[in-house]
């Protein structure tokens, strides 16, 4: 009786070290994220545009959604719009070219969903993949030379701590800090709110850790 009581003690404090371990390792993750998610800022870059082609809200907001139909229809994950929005949003804080012409920014939008689902996603869409799916209005030079303009404009930082990212981290210490909550319910939520947010600019413009 005193072994099994004694066994029974040490699986419950070996149980509750790794449970203490892993809210550990989950907030070391957050605050890891925290530290830089100030590389990834985005600023009212929408401010700066001055004439009536220039790209305002709306544009944006078309965009959004087509890709987000584009990484439906191809299985891709949500979390791919909100790294690919990232992209395109801290490129036109810094090219003015493609905040005042339409047709540049449609070209970095779906080159910023092609880099994203080249980077982050298992499956790559190929360059001739992607202009079936826009009917070949940009041409893959046109794609590729966007490519290059993205990347050096981002510093070639290509890995933001989206609010998904937070979403999945901070959903797993909610659950393990009160057992009463189920993890995956709370990250499917969360997600949900996400993905109802995607195309607000307002949104954006915050940390993503808030």
């Amino acid at each position: 009786m005193n072994m099994s009581i004694d066994d029974h003690s040490d699986t419950d404090s070996t149980g509750s070290c790794c449970h203490d371990e892993r809210i550990c390792s989950l907030a070391e993750t957050v605050r890891t994220l925290r530290d830089h998610e100030g590389d990834y800022t985005v600023t009212d870059y929408l401010a700066m545009t001055c004439n009536e082609e220039a790209v305002d809200l709306n544009c944006r907001s078309q965009m959004i959604q087509w890709i987000m139909g584009v990484v439906d229809h191809c299985g891709f994950h949500r979390i791919t719009v909100s790294i690919a929005t990232n992209y395109l949003d801290r490129f036109l804080m810094k090219t003015e070219l493609a905040r005042q012409d339409r047709s540049a920014f449609q070209l970095g939008f779906i080159t910023c969903l092609y880099l994203a689902i080249k980077i982050h996603e298992p499956t790559v869409l190929s360059i001739d993949s992607v202009q079936r799916l826009i009917r070949n209005v940009y041409t893959k030079q046109q794609i590729e030379s966007m490519e290059l303009l993205i990347l050096n404009a981002n510093e070639w930082r290509m890995n933001p701590s989206t609010p998904f990212h937070f979403a999945l981290y901070l959903s797993e210490m909610i659950s393990l800090m009160d057992p009463r909550l189920d993890g995956e319910t709370v990250q499917e939520l969360a997600n949900l709110q996400l993905e109802g947010v995607l195309n607000e600019y307002n949104v954006s413009l915050l940390p993503s850790s808030l």
